[in-house]
């Protein structure tokens, strides 16, 4: 499982897969509002760091992403979610390929 199969399996994994995608696309909506920014701040602040390991922006943004939908899983979505999706850790930053735009539905 590659970290760009992580979104289209988050909704495989769930009890109520309609209730389930649109609290989940309603929150995460919301939070990739506070996200995006905060990543992008991270993103200029760490450069040196990013530059070195070869992460781009839109690399960070989809990892935060990613996470984001597992706390969601973890948090929000738990009674409906039978098996969240993993956390990607850092150290799979510079492989991540998943990114956000705007018309992602998760």
């Amino acid at each position: 499982m590659t970290t760009d199969d992580v979104p289209r399996q988050a909704l495989a994994y769930m009890r109520w897969p309609w209730l389930s995608g649109l609290v989940l696309l309603a929150v995460r909506g919301v939070l990739l509002w506070v996200l995006v920014p905060f990543a992008a701040i991270w993103w200029a602040a760490g450069w040196p760091l990013w530059h070195r390991r070869g992460v781009r922006l839109g690399q960070l943004i989809g990892w935060c992403d990613l996470n984001l939908i597992s706390a969601i899983q973890r948090s929000v979505l738990r009674p409906f979610t039978r098996s969240p999706a993993p956390w990607a850790p850092l150290k799979a930053l510079p492989a991540v390929v998943h990114r956000v735009n705007l018309f992602d539905p998760a």
